[in-house]
């Protein structure tokens, strides 16, 4: 099999760029102990909802969806997180849980809205209210 010099290049750049990357392999594994340590420091109802959901939007008024991410970390004794959506990130701050139900404020280029999630046997499903606008919320844990 002839191979030609920019294949060979390829070849040399990817196995180079293994190489150069590998070390960062060991890097997620101390940012997963910190998390653990961080979430020792929460209340047991608020320490569950921490990870990423992948969830789905579904407009109320025209049924229009929309995939995106929740992303929910620790900040002390506290919740945050981002609500990501296409190419666009919100931030989620003011996180309660009430009722075993996750409610926190949701800031987007639309305005402030509120975000409130419940966990079933399926996932999370719940609500994001902006303005006059609603969406049924559906998905699951990813991490």
């Amino acid at each position: 099999m002839r191979v030609s010099i920019n294949s060979r290049s390829l070849f040399a750049a990817l196995a180079l760029s293994t190489i150069a990357f590998a070390p960062l392999h060991a890097r997620p594994v101390v940012a997963a102990e910190t998390t653990l340590v961080a979430k020792a420091d929460l209340p047991a109802s608020s320490a569950r909802w921490v990870g990423v959901y992948r969830i789905t939007l579904a407009e109320r008024k025209d049924g229009a969806m929309v995939d995106a991410r929740v992303l929910i970390e620790p900040n002390g004794q506290n919740l945050m997180g981002m609500l990501m959506v296409d190419q666009h990130a919100s931030g989620i701050t003011d996180v309660k849980i009430e009722n075993e139900a996750l409610v926190a404020r949701v800031v987007t280029a639309e305005g402030k809205g509120t975000l409130t999630l419940r966990t079933t046997d399926e996932g999370v499903v719940g609500d994001l209210k902006i303005g006059k606008r609603t969406w049924a919320v559906s998905g699951a844990r990813a991490i």
